[in-house]
């Protein structure tokens, strides 16, 4: 069972789970329905016993964004391989436009990226990245070991991603 969808005539981005590893293969069916789909991928190398190669991978497993009126949801939930729509008090979660751009920022410099599923941040200002390579950034600053770190966080979907950036390049 879906969670309750109403008739809403803005749009919006949200979250949907999808089942594991069919990511790209789900973006590809939704974009076939001309449902605006984004799928955050970062090139990563992987190494088997014979050989290298570069691939592309979801920055976070399992999910991918569709932009889309509220009761547009209901065709994409109808898409193979979407399990459903990340939810909060029975309604699907609305993904924030600044969110859905921090990721975008993100895939572009992913040698700066490391996921963190469990950090727990409980204290640390709101800053935003003004110079550098994710200039537009909006996150919380922390300290870790003497190198200044901003997390990104999806709050709909609970997570966090971790990124180097100099102490020169934030304002609060």
């Amino acid at each position: 069972m879906t969670v309750g969808i109403e008739n809403n005539n803005e749009i919006y981005w949200y979250a949907l789970y999808t089942m594991p590893r069919t990511e790209k293969k789900v973006e590809q069916r939704l974009f076939l329905k001309n449902i605006e789909v984004y799928l955050p991928l970062i090139e990563t190398v992987r190494i088997w016993t014979d050989r290298k190669k570069k691939i592309k991978i979801p920055l976070i497993p399992g999910f991918v964004f569709i932009r889309c009126k509220q009761n547009e949801i209901i065709e994409a939930l109808e898409t193979e391989g979407v399990l459903n729509v990340v939810s909060y008090l029975k309604k699907p979660a609305k993904i924030q436009e600044y969110e859905i751009n921090n990721l975008k920022i993100l895939v572009n410099e992913p040698q700066f990226i490391q996921l963190n599923e469990e950090l727990d941040i409980s204290q640390g200002d709101d800053v935003e990245v003004i110079r550098g390579p994710f200039i537009g950034l909006i996150g919380k600053c922390i300290r870790l070991n003497g190198k200044y770190r901003i997390i990104i966080e999806i709050k709909a979907l609970d997570k966090k991603i971790e990124v180097s950036v100099a102490y020169s390049f934030l304002k609060k």
